[in-house]
């Protein structure tokens, strides 16, 4: 067991232990499709959520993750079912909570369903893409309340902002991309599509006051990367406001300075092939990246150094690998 349960990382300056402390059946019974700790407010640093196709958990990780409670459940509608979530930063000046939190989930159906902590309920359902189109990617900001955007299957990014008990669509980008960001102090959306990462500046809107959105043109936004055809790009997450790192179905690995678009630094990951893309996950710190493909292959890369970094059991196996680490 203390093998099994027990898994030591060794660098030249520190260890690190990673121990299994608790195991949760959801009461779904489905298979969790994302794990979405909340980042955005350190008050709120104990909350995270679970989302599978047809059920929103969200948990309470009290006394630093020795208990998991699970005070909120959110099913779908009949026929509905959820494909991705964001956590986004509250009003709290517009609430009569003294604090608050919100998870923004997507739906096949192409609805945005906002939750909120301090209600424990729903607070608002948006209709936000086309007719037999889904919402494929969400992000939040932790700067501006209330403001997110949105990715969905009718080729649109959407920028939302609440106003009041409702949400307000700022502006949209006729890009169709499936992994969306903010950047450079949330001025700035980062959309990926294909084998190219775009930078849009949205400084401009986002206390705009017009009755109707700004739009947007593919090519108003400037190209931060751009690879060959060969290769598309399947994950990226901004690093300190002025870096992304961004994996592709290759097995490449590049963090890219936002602002000059400059590449600081490649990794070719070994035993992974564009048949068999890696996942791809950041730990919280943004120090350590973790890759994996199908079979369970697992290498932690620290970012800072370039370095990979030696584990004990070079390589962890398990059955099922979700494409979110």
């Amino acid at each position: 067991m203390e093998v099994q349960d027990r898994k030591r990382l060794k660098t030249q300056h520190s260890e690190l232990e990673w121990k299994l402390k608790k195991v949760i059946r959801e009461s779904s019974g489905e298979t969790v499709l994302h794990l979405l700790p909340n980042r955005l407010d350190s008050s709120f640093h104990n909350i995270v959520c679970s989302i599978s196709k047809h059920q929103v958990n969200i948990y309470d990780c009290a006394h630093f993750g020795q208990n998991l409670d699970l005070f909120m459940a959110f099913r779908s509608e009949p026929g509905e079912e959820f494909l991705c979530g964001a956590w986004v930063k509250a009003d709290v000046e517009e609430s009569d909570a003294l604090s608050d939190s919100i998870l923004a989930v997507g739906s096949k159906s192409g609805k945005i369903h906002l939750l909120s902590l301090a209600h424990c309920q729903e607070i608002e359902n948006i209709d936000a893409s086309e007719i037999g189109t889904s919402i494929v990617g969400l992000a939040g900001s932790s700067l501006h309340a209330v403001t997110f955007i949105s990715c969905s299957t009718d080729g649109n990014v959407k920028i939302w902002k609440r106003k009041g008990n409702m949400s307000v669509l700022l502006g949209i980008v006729s890009f169709p991309s499936v992994i969306v960001s903010f950047a450079n102090d949330h001025t700035m959306l980062l959309a990926g599509k294909d084998h190219t990462l775009r930078k849009f500046d949205i400084s401009s809107i986002l206390e705009s006051t017009a009755c109707r959105p700004f739009h947007f043109q593919e090519d108003d936004g400037q190209i931060v990367l751009k690879k060959s055809n060969m290769s598309k790009l399947c994950h990226f997450q901004v690093l300190h406001d002025h870096q992304v790192i961004c994996s592709f179905t290759d097995g490449v690995v590049l963090l890219v300075d936002i602002l000059s678009e400059e590449q600081l630094m490649k990794w070719d990951i070994n035993n992974f092939s564009k048949s068999d893309p890696c996942r791809f996950g950041i730990c919280p710190e943004g120090d350590y990246f973790v890759v994996s493909n199908s079979n369970g292959v697992v290498y932690l890369y620290d970012i800072p150094t370039g370095k990979k970094v030696n584990m004990e059991n070079k390589e962890i196996r398990q059955q099922n690998f979700h494409n979110n680490l």
